[in-house]
């Protein structure tokens, strides 16, 4: 089991009467917030920064923030589900397609709240996005990926083949995967992918398709997220642009541009659907949804190094 971090949040304010007969407060006035994330990297861990911070502000008091990270490991997430359900955590967040079908698979009774999930359809944690009877529910993060690829068309109008790095194990990645290749038939662009199992080998498969393509496209896919300076690295060196769907870690790395949710507030959004568990509703009465929230991003010296031009209304 990896070590077990643990983090009070501290209230400004105290819950009003209503909320301090929350059905999931103990006995001696404290709950715990587990939450779980696959791996490290800069959209997770905002993701992880909005749920808490979401918390903060609504005025929990005598709250413990149970934090977990399986480091990109599977089986970890089922020792991370194991540790939860022993502690008998009283509301859990799960961070990613993996995380949450780990938890749901080790608790049937436990509230569970999801984001960073693509599809909790498609993965089967959920039959629908509308209410139905279950102890999940939470915020789906379904990128604009058309928007995406058009972003690579608006700054490479003569585009003719993009690669696309993803995790076949992981069904948000599959599915942009394909969503983005349907696009760019549509778009009479070659969409050439390689698949990988974990971050290591990242790097290898951008080494391969660098010298085949016009440009890289950077799904929200963790484990090439989590790898995205030895791909941005290996581009630059041939010239290559990647865009990117996550914002957050695009300017750690020479990412040219990034167009996508925001995922400090898509972490707000699921830290408001805790908050309303803990004040006493039924994960099952409350719908999925997609945030609106949008952000954008551009470096302008990456474009500079690749002798690009950014367009005006690069954004609009």
């Amino acid at each position: 089991m990896k070590k077990i971090f643990l983090l009070t949040l501290c209230a400004v304010m105290f819950l009003s009467a209503c909320n301090k007969n929350r059905s999931t407060e103990s006995a001696d006035d404290t709950i715990t917030v587990g939450i779980a994330k696959l791996i490290a990297h800069p959209a997770l861990d905002m993701m992880e920064k909005g749920v808490i911070d979401e918390l903060a502000e609504q005025g929990f008091d005598n709250i413990t923030i149970d934090l977990q990270n399986a480091n990109g490991d599977v089986n970890t997430n089922a020792e991370i589900a194991n540790h939860f359900k022993n502690n008998k955590t009283d509301v859990v967040v799960a961070i990613t397609s993996t995380t949450v079908l780990a938890m749901a698979h080790k608790m049937k009774d436990t509230p569970i709240i999801f984001v960073g999930v693509t599809d909790p359809v498609d993965i089967g944690v959920r039959t629908t996005l509308e209410p139905e009877e279950t102890n999940i529910t939470g915020i789906s993060d379904m990128p604009p990926v058309r928007d995406e690829i058009m972003l690579i068309k608006k700054i490479l109008p003569d585009v003719k083949r993009i690669g696309n790095i993803y995790s076949p194990g992981e069904t948000n990645s599959v599915t942009q995967m394909e969503l983005a290749k349907g696009i760019c038939e549509e778009l009479g662009i070659e969409l050439v992918v390689s698949p990988v199992h974990n971050t290591a080998e990242v790097k290898q498969a951008a080494e391969v398709l660098a010298p085949k393509v016009d440009a890289f496209f950077v799904s929200k896919d963790n484990y090439v997220v989590a790898a995205l300076n030895s791909l941005t690295n290996t581009a630059m060196a041939h010239k290559v642009p990647v865009i990117s769907a996550d914002t957050t870690s695009a300017p750690d790395s020479k990412v040219l541009a990034a167009y996508g949710l925001d995922t400090y507030l898509t972490g707000r959004a699921a830290g408001k659907l805790v908050a309303r568990v803990l004040k006493g509703e039924n994960p099952g009465t409350i719908a999925v949804r997609n945030p609106d929230e949008l952000s954008s991003y551009v470096n302008p010296e990456v474009a500079a190094e690749l002798g690009i031009t950014l367009p005006d209304g690069l954004f609009e």
